[in-house]
């Protein structure tokens, strides 16, 4: 409704221009008004183009009369967005100019005579910029005149459509003034003189707030109705509406009586029928109960039921769907009509247009003449140019059931594929007078049955279990029957045949012929081993070699033929056409033979699988699939000719996976045409043509031969190329493009113009990359190259020497050829490093780079500069970023130097807890200052020799200073300063310094639960480690067990077998440790790390309290066999009783009389810590722990032993199982960790009760 109120806006703008078209002429016609038509034609355009998209134009050829007698516009023709659209003879118009002193613009005639209209697209009118408020009814705001037409017509009017052309006339008197009022006096619409629709009395209103339509005598197809509309504008509703129609004439398909549709106020409208009418044809009248208050969704339901009147007695329910295709839910309870009874139907049906729709039958009972009766019926009709086709159409009835695959019937029955359980056998065989009569059991038998172009063709497989055919008893027949016409051929096997007195136990039987003239075989076969070989043939007068068939088995290919003849005249051997099955395929071939010069091969070929043609013949090749076309090979005194038109489907070319390779190619002279090479792979294609000259003797060309190929790529992918490619790098895309390859072999233009979606190389992946390449003269030149990522655009330019030619040249040396390409890009994201290093989880900022490269291939120089602006690094081992990398590398002579990037590794908020916030604040208040976060506090300087570009020589320095570092794996965080200098070319040197903060640095945790993943190799490089950790002024451990303040002076160096060694001496200055729950405080001492010792020398005090007692304990030599010192504050215990109460945490331990329970709870104790340390010493476990309650002295029946194993498999990924050694009544427990990002981990576990327990740990500081 918005688009015909839009369109009527439109046509009310198209009267206001005519409007201001009169006023203009008013004026010019008392002077010369020719010379203001280009005036007239802008002015008018002007206005109709009013907030339109769309371009509308009006030419005007020429203005006859004047403004008091009447006058004529001439040829006016109008056109949109340049197109005619329409165009006008004459438009009369005839002023009276006395009705101005009344304030009235006043016609007595406006005639638009001979009007035609084109086709055109409607869509082309843009409404979109119209709305409601730009329809300005009143139009007195701007004019003081009453606007009268005593009367408009239309003469001879035409609208030409696609593929009819429709006539209109009419007559209307107007006027406008606060509202546009359209008295209808008469119009009409006819097509070939008959007409469509006729109004006689009518009146269109519009005002600024309403618009109203009134057709009191409204006639469509000459039947007599009325319309009646009211709309709303400003709230966009229908406020009232009605359509009715006495009687609606369809002619042969019926008569509707009493039809009333009427509307709700309601946005949007509301549909409704005022009552149920009528529906009469010559044997059905109907009474229809229609519902079609969704209307608006699409959907109208219906009940239809006969009147007592009807020959026909039916009940049906109708359910349409409107849409892009009408769909009809059909269910009918009862039909009767003739000798037809039907109950319990149901359809669906597609109206895909008038020729063509499509119904599904979901149930059908019927009986016809009691001869026919059926209980079910399911499948698919489809309706198609007065076609019936039948799709899986399952029934059962009192004669057969079964399943009709296919069937097409019009005016005879043309195909049908069905699947039938025969029950009533006679009545069968009597539809087929060809077969001779059969009696006996049911039995199956499928048709297949097809006409066409003239020609019958029909197959009947049968299988039975007993059959009596003209007293030839059996007990089993698998038979087939194929007609062509007249020609008519069968084969049948019968199992435990009785004929008279024989009994076979396997027969087969064939016939061929017409009805005059039949050849039969009778064959056996060997099961032994499977391989077979059959063949009838005659040879006449040594001339004529007659095969009647071949057929067998070899290497489990079947192939087998049928009617080759052979005749040999004046030497020449002809054959007739052969037809040679192998597999599932076919070769077609024709054979002439003189001699080894002169031959003819004519072969085609239809489904052969090639692989089946390398079991029989024993040869290898690089294709396979199946093949079908034809292959021409002649030799006439040794001068070859080929003929190919090649078809291979689902196969591959080496790497190459296609659905389909065609070749259409000639050779003859020494030259190839190929006049269609496609490849047409599961994702794109591949397509050559051109020609070629191919004079080479031991290779395919010589110097001067040409070339003219042309190629097209469309989604390629190029995988597919891997083998052909100089690199081993993983390769991916998508290549679209065109190929031109023209010139001498020995040096062709090659120009290739390429788009390749989606590519990767190793392991960089963009979204595209595109350009020009073109070869000639031993160079490749690239053009407009342009490389489109996730993150960025890459563009590169220049040429390089290359070796394209199709014939290697003596002289030829692109080594000392020059360079000179130009790399350029721009990107958030250092993608072409960060899959690279596998520590890196992330480095984006801004990046720009520009790359040239000069020189020579066998002495390339690499130059230009890489720019970083305020990137951010994420590392795996680093809770926290490095923020604001910004520096420029420049790279001349092969030489990168880094100048001075810097960047912030500091302590962000979310890192700072309460009491850091509060010191901060404190020092901001007395004025302490310190380094501003502002400020960088990390810088990388040092150069990179790219002379061997991909194994560079590093000298490179990293200096830090406050620097915030938190470990992933929560081992250490904390502040120092670095120094670190990386050199070396294969084997990486990482030396240096960093010193921790004092007393602003800490050790969270320490052993082999966690550690530092420092990889001595990576990407095949050898990496060695000698750094200096200084930490005079402390720095604190703070663990589960452990909190101290320690300091010394430590290095990490690489020992002879690569791994990870530790030098230097530890000071413990105050702390506390827990250690088999007895908590240890006042420990001092020291450490003394000394790689050629298996173990740290320790010198260190600490105490404990047990019971009333302060127990003194002293550790002094290396820790892996250390003195003991034990002392009691009373000194009433001796180190012995210390000992014990120390491992049995009580000291009435000392007064038990079981000295055996004691010393076996000493050994279990002793024999716990060495196996946790052996075991995680010597297996690849990262924690091996045993827990234990009760004693073993008396077995392990009264105690309960636990077994921990854990082991990290990545850096994000934590397994670990505890085992319960002898408790037989619980199941060992199973837990996974997995890191999702730096503060949340999810967590699965399986507990002893194989409950299954999901978690999600997050990590967070306040």
């Amino acid at each position: 409704m918005q688009r015909i109120i839009n369109l009527f806006k439109w046509f009310n703008k198209l009267l206001l221009a005519g409007v201001i078209i009169l006023l203009i002429t008013l004026a010019i016609f008392l002077n010369k008004p020719s010379l203001f038509i280009n005036d007239i034609e802008n002015i008018t355009s002007d206005i109709i183009n009013q907030n339109l998209n769309s371009s509308f134009k009006i030419k005007i050829s020429s203005i006859d009369g004047n403004f008091v007698s009447g006058f004529y516009v001439k040829n006016t023709k109008v056109f949109l967005n340049s197109e005619l659209i329409s165009s006008i003879d004459s438009v009369y118009v005839n002023p009276n100019i006395s009705d101005l002193f009344l304030l009235n613009i006043s016609f007595s005639n406006i005639s638009f005579i001979n009007p035609e209209i084109y086709r055109f697209n409607y869509n082309q009118i843009d409404l979109t910029n119209s709305s409601t408020s730009n329809l300005d009814i009143n139009l007195g705001r701007s004019l003081p005149f009453n606007i009268i037409i005593d009367k408009f017509s239309i003469d001879n009017g035409h609208y030409h459509s696609e593929e009819n052309s429709y006539q209109f006339e009419g007559e209307f008197k107007s006027d406008y003034r606060d509202a546009l009022n359209v008295l209808f006096k008469s119009f009409h619409i006819a097509s070939d003189n008959k007409k469509l629709l006729e109004i006689n009395a009518g009146k269109i209103s519009v005002s600024e707030k309403n618009f109203f339509l009134n057709f009191p005598e409204l006639i469509i197809l000459e039947n007599l109705g009325s319309f009646t509309i009211g709309y709303d504008l400003h709230q966009n509703k229908c406020s009232y509406s009605e359509i009715n129609f006495k009687k609606i004439d369809l002619g042969k398909y019926g008569i509707f009586d009493d039809v009333i549709f009427t509307t709700f106020e309601a946005i949007p409208p509301i549909f409704n029928i005022e009552n149920s009418f009528m529906y009469n044809s010559d044997k059905f009248i109907s009474v229809m109960e229609l519902n079609i208050g969704k209307l608006k969704s699409g959907y109208i339901d219906a009940h239809i039921n006969s009147s007592d009147e009807s020959d026909a007695q039916y009940d049906v329910n109708v359910n349409i769907n409107v849409g892009s295709k009408i769909e009809i839910d059909i269910a009918t309870n009862y039909f009767n009509y003739d000798s037809l009874l039907v109950d319990d139907f149901e359809v669906s049906c597609q109206l895909k247009n008038s020729n063509n729709s499509i119904c599904n039958v979901h149930s059908m009972i019927f009986d016809y003449s009691n001869s026919l009766t059926m209980d079910q019926l399911t499948g698919m009709i489809e309706i198609s140019d007065d076609a019936y086709i039948l799709k899986n159409i399952s029934f059962r009835s009192n004669i057969a059931n079964g399943m009709v695959h296919y069937g097409n019937f019009s005016t005879q029955l043309s195909a049908l594929n069905c699947d039938l359980n025969v029950i009533d056998i006679a009545q069968i065989t009597n539809h087929f007078p060809s077969l001779p009569a059969i009696k006996g059991e049911p039995f199956n038998v499928k048709i297949d049955h097809l006409v066409k172009q003239g020609s019958t063709f029909s197959k009947i497989v049968l299988h039975a279990d007993k059959l009596n055919w003209n007293n030839f008893l059996i007990n089993g027949c698998d038979a087939k029957f194929e007609k062509n016409n007249n020609n008519i051929k069968y084969k049948a096997d019968f199992y435990h045949p009785l004929f008279s007195e024989i009994k076979f136990d396997s027969l087969f039987i064939e016939g061929k012929g017409d009805k005059n003239n039949f050849i039969n075989v009778i064959e056996g076969y060997n099961n032994s081993t499977g391989e077979t070989i059959e063949s009838e043939f005659t040879i006449l007068n040594d001339t004529t070699l007659n095969i009647a068939y071949l057929n067998g088995r070899l290497k489990d290919v079947p192939f087998g033929a049928t009617k080759m003849t052979f005749n040999k005249i004046n030497g020449m051997i002809t054959s007739s056409p052969l037809t040679i099955d192998f597999g599932q395929g076919s070769l077609y071939a024709q054979i002439k033979y003189l001699d080894l010069e002169n031959y003819l091969l004519n072969f085609r070929a239809s489904q052969i699988d090639i692989v089946e043609l390398k079991k029989i013949f024993q040869f290898e090749d690089r294709i396979n699939g199946e093949i079908n076309g034809e292959l021409y090979i002649s030799f006439d005194n040794g001068i070859p000719t080929l003929l190919t038109n090649l078809n291979f489907r689902n196969g591959n070319f080496d790497d190459i996976l296609f659905e389909n390779l065609d070749i259409q190619a000639s050779l003859h002279d020494h030259r190839l045409t190929l006049s269609q090479v496609n490849i047409n792979t599961d994702i794109g294609q591949l397509n050559f043509n051109g020609w070629l000259t191919a004079t080479g003797i031991e290779n395919i060309f010589s110097e001067g031969d040409l070339l003219h190929l042309n190629g097209e790529f469309d989604k390629f992918e190029i995988s597919y190329l891997m083998r052909y490619f100089p690199w081993e790098q993983k390769t991916n895309g998508l290549l679209s493009g065109k190929i031109n390859i023209d010139g001498i072999a020995s040096s062709p233009r090659i120009e290739l113009k390429s788009q390749i979606e989606n590519p990767s190389f190793d392991m960089i992946v963009a979204k595209s990359i595109s350009g020009h390449l073109i070869y000639k003269n031993d160079r490749l030149f690239f053009k407009g190259i342009n490389l489109l990522t996730e993150a960025g655009e890459y563009t590169g330019t220049g040429s390089i020497p290359a070796n394209l030619n199709f014939i290697k040249m003596v002289d030829q040396n692109i080594m000392e050829q020059p360079l000179d390409f130009i790399f350029t890009g721009k990107s958030n994201s250092f993608e072409f490093l960060v899959p690279y290093i596998d520590q890196i989880e992330s480095l984006n900022g801004e990046f720009t780079m520009q790359l040239g490269l000069s020189g020579t291939l066998q002495n390339p120089i690499r130059g230009g500069q890489i720019s970083i602006q305020d990137a951010k690094l994420e590392t795996l081992q680093l809770d926290n970023e490095i923020q604001s990398l910004s520096g420029i590398a420049t790279i001349a002579n092969n030489k990168l130097v880094i100048k001075k990037l810097t960047g912030k590794l500091i302590k962000t908020e979310l890192d700072k807890d309460l009491v850091t916030n509060v010191l901060n604040i404190t020092k901001k208040i007395f004025g302490y200052s310190s380094r501003r976060e502002s400020d960088n506090n990390i810088s990388v300087n040092g150069t990179l020799d790219l002379s061997d570009f991909f194994n560079p020589n590093y000298t490179v320095s990293i200096d830090g200073n406050d620097i915030y570092m938190s470990s992933t794996y929560g081992q250490f965080t904390g502040e120092g300063d670095a120094e670190i200098f990386i050199t070396g070319k294969d084997t990486l040197l990482v030396s240096g310094e960093f010193r921790p903060s004092p007393n602003n640095f800490k050790l969270l945790s320490f052993g082999d639960e966690f550690q530092i993943d420092m990889e001595n190799n990576s990407k095949g490089k050898l990496i060695k480690y000698n750094i200096h950790v200084p930490f005079q002024d402390g720095i604190l451990i703070d663990t589960d067990e452990v909190k101290m303040l320690v300091d010394g002076d430590i290095n990490i160096i690489s020992s002879d077998t690569d791994e990870l060694v530790f030098s230097g001496k530890i000071n413990i200055i105050e702390g506390s440790f827990n250690y088999n729950n007895n908590e240890f405080s006042q420990a001092e001492g020291k450490l003394i790390l000394d790689p050629s010792k298996a173990a740290p020398y320790a010198e260190i005090s600490t105490q404990t309290q047990l019971a009333d007692e302060s127990i003194d304990i002293t550790f002094i030599g290396f820790l892996d066999n250390p003195n003991l010192i034990l002392e009691s504050s009373s000194q009433q215990y001796s180190q012995s009783d210390i000992l014990r109460m120390l491992t049995f945490k009580d000291s009435d331990t000392i007064e038990d009389p079981s000295a055996s329970s004691q010393m076996g709870e000493l050994l279990a104790n002793y024999m716990e810590r060495e196996l946790e340390r052996n075991v995680s010493l010597y297996t690849e476990l990262d924690e091996f722990k045993v827990n234990r309650s009760g004693s073993i002295i008396s077995g392990l029946d009264d105690s309960n032993v636990n077994v921990y194993l854990g082991k990290r498999v990545s850096s994000n990924l934590y397994l670990n199982t505890r085992i319960n050694l002898n408790q037989n009544d619980k199941m060992n427990e199973y837990e996974m960790a997995y890191r999702l990002n730096r503060n949340m981990s999810v967590v699965a576990r399986i507990d002893e009760n194989q409950y299954w327990h999901f978690n999600f740990r997050y990590k967070y500081k306040y």
